[in-house]
């Protein structure tokens, strides 16, 4: 903002009327979004605009005119984005959907970067940061996938709590984890040691639970960015990063019974012929 402006903001007068009070809220108004927590800071001073409301300036509304007028020349206040200061994206991506964030370069504390040995991204995530949306941004800044393509399969967020816990109850695989966990090495089975799942050929073991598997089964197939894929495909999709018992037959009855994939998928037979009356030979 203009500093005539700003030093016009900190000699305004304290309005005496309803008019006066709209035309100075009508002025801060515009620079609403850049103003943090601009409604609540003018919260008193719009409840003097009500119908029928006599304008009395309390201590509160008196309190917050001043607020208001300093918001204008401190800390934090927003300002238009400048191409040439340094920038940052802040990325997060699953299997199903990339998340991107533009922000200014800030310092963040050595401790965070624990996180990705704690909670490793999937390989997937390097695409995030080339988002095309800040193309020019990042141009000629190379990432390093060799960062990602050492890294071990990452499994929603959200499961990770439930599987670990679950895992453990399964009948099928308690005594394996038993052994595993006493340090005995049994073949194509380990436990991933920052998470504590339990891995088959460096897949995430998924319990007997129907709603875990079903969970999943959505989110490589009926999610608007899985596309509905047929049976081979989700399959192979899926054992990319699980392995449950029986999951072959459960992926194929699942593809097999979506109404979608039903109404949509392609025709592999001729087209029908036209109908013809039988001539009788007699």
């Amino acid at each position: 903002m203009n500093s005539s402006k700003v030093q016009q903001i900190l000699n305004w007068p304290h309005p005496k009327n309803i008019k006066a009070l709209q035309s100075f809220l009508g002025f801060a108004n515009f620079y609403c979004c850049f103003i943090e927590n601009y409604s609540k800071k003018i919260s008193a001073l719009t409840s003097l605009l009500k119908k029928d409301s006599p304008i009395i300036f309390n201590e509160e509304s008196l309190s917050q005119l001043s607020i208001l007028k300093k918001a204008f020349t401190t800390a934090p206040i927003l300002s238009h984005f400048n191409s040439f200061l340094p920038t940052i994206v802040d990325t997060d991506a699953f299997d199903y959907a990339l998340g991107s964030v533009l922000s200014r370069l800030a310092t963040l504390p050595d401790s965070l970067s624990l996180r990705d040995n704690v909670y490793p991204e999937r390989g997937v995530d390097f695409i995030s940061k080339n988002c095309p949306n800040f193309h020019k941004v990042l141009k000629h800044n190379e990432i390093k996938e060799s960062r990602f393509l050492s890294i071990k399969v990452d499994v929603f967020s959200y499961l990770v709590d439930q599987i670990q816990k679950e895992v453990w109850q399964d009948k099928d695989y308690k005594e394996i984890l038993k052994q595993l966990a006493t340090g005995e090495s049994i073949l194509d089975y380990t436990l991933e040691p920052h998470a504590k799942l339990f891995l088959f050929k460096d897949r995430v073991v998924i319990p007997s639970n129907h709603e875990l598997q079903l969970d999943i089964l959505q989110k490589h197939h009926d999610s608007p960015l899985a596309g509905n894929p047929g049976q081979e495909k989700t399959l192979k999709l899926i054992k990319r990063d699980f392995h449950w018992a029986g999951m072959n037959q459960i992926i194929n009855d699942y593809v097999s019974s979506c109404q979608k994939c039903s109404r949509n998928k392609n025709i592999h037979h001729k087209k029908f012929g036209l109908l013809k009356p039988i001539v009788s030979l007699r």
